[in-house]
């Protein structure tokens, strides 16, 4: 489903002020009009690794199908300071999307936030924060394979192969050192029991993924607050590079409609079920 016509993206190199100190940050457009959305993209690479530079191609497709500006910044790994300093940083990032729209002369358009793996898991804080602290609004957040459950106590993550449970413990381990931190919503989206008000959600899964029944999880407790819901179980992982077209494509029907001008109102909250393995 082609929302837009594909434009190339034109990137460029900008700096925000994050929690603890300035990030790089790309920014991504597409066409020569004002962006109809601003989507705040969030990279993976469980806490401790990843840069915006590894998700370029991602960038350049949304910014293109959507006929919007993307926004990738760099964030504070684990190994240079634990929670909450990438999850602030997420914040700070989509703050500083705003006032960039406002300084480009772009208006207001809709923003997004959407995050892969350990950057779903900022993403998802990063919409918490905004609700909490009555700013900026966001019209949709899109969590791909996100990481949600500091726990691993999901019955997806028990089945998988041990070192894939190890490398992610030890990830966790780096990004949440306190013995409280585990249980903050903002580090395990999961745990939170105050999901009413939140974004309208995309949760992205696959069926042999190990994240697949956390990320099913959350958008079953976003749905039960009242929260515009859908899940999409695709067949492969998507890759923390690029994203397939069907990845693609599902991210783009998602947004688009929330993004178009004019603005339509929310739709009445659903929750659409994956498809079960038999």
């Amino acid at each position: 489903m082609n929302l837009a016509p594909e434009h190339p993206a034109a990137s460029t190199s900008e700096r925000y002020t994050g929690h603890l100190c300035e990030h790089p940050l790309l920014l991504y457009r597409a066409g020569t009009e004002r962006p109809v959305c601003v989507v705040v993209l969030l990279h993976g690479g469980e806490f401790v690794s990843g840069s915006p530079r590894g998700v370029e191609a991602i960038a350049e497709r949304l910014s293109a199908r959507l006929a919007g500006a993307v926004i990738v910044p760099a964030y504070t790994l684990a190994g240079e300071a634990p929670f909450p300093a990438a999850a602030e940083d997420a914040y700070a990032a989509l703050q500083w999307a705003v006032r960039h729209a406002a300084e480009s002369g772009w208006g207001t358009p809709a923003l997004v936030v959407v995050g892969h793996e350990a950057g779903g898991n900022l993403a998802a804080a990063a919409a918490m924060m905004a609700r909490d602290r009555g700013e900026p609004p966001i019209v949709a957040q899109v969590l791909v394979r996100p990481m949600l459950d500091p726990s691993q106590s999901s019955r997806s993550m028990r089945a998988s192969c041990s070192a894939d449970a190890m490398r992610l413990r030890a990830a966790y381990r780096a990004y949440l050192p306190s013995g409280s931190d585990p249980m903050h919503p903002y580090a395990a989206p999961l745990a939170s029991v105050r999901l009413a008000g939140l974004p309208p959600a995309l949760l992205l899964t696959a069926e042999a993924d190990p994240l697949r029944d956390e990320a099913e999880a959350y958008a079953a407790n976003l749905a039960r607050a009242g929260v515009p819901t859908q899940v999409v179980r695709m067949r492969e992982p998507a890759d923390a590079t690029s994203l397939d077209v069907p990845t693609l494509d599902a991210i783009a029907a998602f947004i688009g409609p929330r993004v178009a001008r004019p603005r339509k109102s929310r739709a009445t909250p659903t929750t659409i079920p994956p498809a079960r393995t038999p």
